[in-house]
C-alpha cells in the first residue's frame, strides 16, 4: 500500500476526492468544475474493445456527475463513420453525437488533430480544468507494443491503424499544449510511464497518470474511477489521480494494475540528478559499469522484450554500492525521483518510472539518444544504457569465444 502524506492511498483519495467542504463550496459557488476529454484510438484490433471502453466511460461519467466529451476513431473499415465526437452531459439524456472530417485522410495520429480536438471539447464543455484520457495501443521507447510489434522506432501512445501512423509523445505534447494544456493527463496505454514519453509532457500537464507495464486491454475501470468522484472544481490533478491509482491497487482479483502518478515538470531535475550519475560511472568505467550491470541483473524487466528498467530501483541497488561517488550519485537521483512523485501501486521495489536499459539482449535501437532535447540525450542516460550495453556485449563475446571463461563473465 502506498503512503501519502501519513493516510493510506485511498484514506487520502477518499479525504481529497469527497471532503464535503471543498465539494460543497464548488457546487455552491456555481463553479463549473472539470471535464473529461477521452482521445479514443480504437481502430484496427482495439475496434471492438473500443466501443466497450465508450460505453465504460460514459456510464462513469454519468454515476459521477462528470461531463464528458470524447472522440473516437473506429477505423476506415468501421460501419459507422469512423472518427465521431460525442458529448455525454450528467444532466441529458442520450449522447450527442457528430462525425468528424479530421483531415490529413483521417489521421488521428497527430498534432494538429489532438488540438483540433481539445478546442472542440472546450467549445462544447464549460469547465475550468480538464483531465485529458488517450486509449489505444502504445510502445516502449524501443517501439515495441505488448504484442511484440514493431510500431516505431521509438515511443508511442496510440497508433492509427488505418492511417499506418503512430501518435509519439512529441506529437501528444504539441497538441495538448496548442490545445490549450490540460490539467491531468491518463496515458490508457502500454508502457506510457517510460521516462522518455513523460519528459516530452513535461509542459503539457500538471499530473500524469501511467503504466510502466502492458495494460489490460479494457483499459482503465472508468467505472469505478468515475463514480466514486465528483467533478467540483474542488478536486485537484493529484487527488484525481491517487482515486486512479487506488482503483488499479484494487486489480482484478486483488492484483494491482502497475501504474504511477507523476509530476513531469520535475523531470528536469531528475534529468540534473541522471546526468551527475552518468558522468560519475563514465569517470570510471571498468568498475562503475559493472556495478550498474550487477544492480540491473537485480532489477524487475518491464517491456515486451524485457527492455524496461525501473530508474528508481535500480539507483536504489546503486546507492547500496561501496563506492561512495556511485552511491551518492544514485541517492540523489531516487530523492529527485520521489520529489515528482504523486503516487504508485503495483510496483515492489521501484515506483514505476522506467526507461530503456535492455535485461535481455543488451542491444539499444539504432538512433537511441540522437533527440539532443529527448531525455536520453539531456541526461545522459543514453551514453548511461550504452556504456552499460557495450559491457554486457563485451562480456557475451569473450563467453562465446571462449566458454572457459563464462565463470569470469559474472
Amino acid at each position: 500500500m502506498v503512503r501519502t502524506g501519513g493516510l493510506s492511498l485511498i484514506g487520502f483519495v477518499a479525504w481529497v476526492l469527497v471532503t464535503p467542504g471543498a465539494a460543497a463550496a464548488a457546487q455552491e459557488a456555481g463553479a463549473p468544475g472539470w471535464g473529461i476529454a477521452a482521445y479514443v484510438c480504437a481502430d484496427g484490433d482495439l475496434s471492438s474493445i473500443g466501443e466497450r471502453y465508450v460505453a465504460e466511460l460514459q456510464r462513469g461519467a454519468r454515476a459521477g456527475g462528470w461531463p464528458l466529451a470524447l472522440q473516437v476513431d473506429r477505423g476506415a473499415g468501421a460501419e459507422t463513420n469512423a472518427v465521431t465526437r460525442m458529448v455525454v452531459a450528467p444532466d441529458a439524456g442520450r449522447p450527442i453525437s457528430e462525425a468528424v472530417d479530421v483531415g490529413a485522410q483521417g489521421n488521428v495520429a497527430t498534432a494538429n488533430a489532438v488540438a483540433a480536438f481539445l478546442h472542440w471539447a472546450r467549445s462544447r464543455v464549460p469547465a475550468e480544468r480538464w483531465a485529458l484520457v488517450v486509449f489505444g495501443h502504445g510502445a516502449s521507447a524501443a517501439g515495441r507494443g505488448a504484442d511484440r510489434r514493431r510500431w516505431n522506432s521509438g515511443p508511442a501512445v496510440a497508433v492509427d491503424s488505418s492511417a499506418r501512423d503512430v501518435l509519439t509523445p512529441v506529437e501528444l505534447a504539441e497538441g495538448v499544449v496548442g490545445g490549450g494544456g490540460v490539467d491531468l493527463l491518463v496515458l490508457d496505454c502500454c508502457f506510457g510511464a517510460g521516462v522518455e514519453v513523460l519528459w516530452e509532457l513535461r509542459e503539457a500537464a500538471e499530473v500524469v497518470v501511467a503504466s510502466p507495464s502492458r495494460l489490460p486491454a479494457a483499459g482503465m475501470p472508468w467505472g469505478a474511477v468515475l463514480g466514486t468522484a465528483q467533478s467540483t472544481s474542488g478536486v485537484t490533478a493529484e487527488g484525481w489521480a491517487l482515486q486512479c491509482l487506488a482503483v488499479a491497487a484494487g486489480g482484478d482479483g486483488g492484483q494491482a494494475t502497475p501504474l504511477i502518478a507523476v509530476r513531469p515538470a520535475g523531470l528536469v531535475t531528475v534529468a540534473e540528478a541522471v546526468q551527475v550519475l552518468a558522468e560519475t560511472v563514465a569517470a570510471e568505467p571498468e568498475a562503475r559499469v559493472a556495478a550498474v550491470a550487477l544492480g540491473r541483473g537485480l532489477c524487475r524487466d518491464w517491456g515486451a522484450e524485457r527492455e524496461l528498467c525501473d530508474v528508481r530501483e535500480l539507483c536504489c541497488r546503486l546507492g547500496g554500492t561501496s563506492d561512495e561517488s556511485l552511491a551518492e550519485a544514485a541517492k540523489n537521483t531516487v530523492d529527485a525521483i520521489d520529489a515528482c512523485t504523486v503516487g504508485h501501486v503495483g510496483v515492489e521495489d521501484g515506483c514505476g518510472l522506467v526507461a530503456l536499459m535492455p535485461g535481455g539482449l543488451p542491444r539499444l535501437p539504432e538512433g537511441y539518444g540522437s533527440r539532443q532535447d529527448g531525455f536520453a540525450a539531456t541526461s545522459g542516460w543514453g551514453e548511461l544504457a550504452r556504456l552499460y550495453c557495450g559491457r554486457q556485449q563485451d562480456l557475451m563475446r569473450r563467453t562465446t569465444d571462449n566458454p572457459r571463461r563464462g565463470d569470469d563473465a559474472a
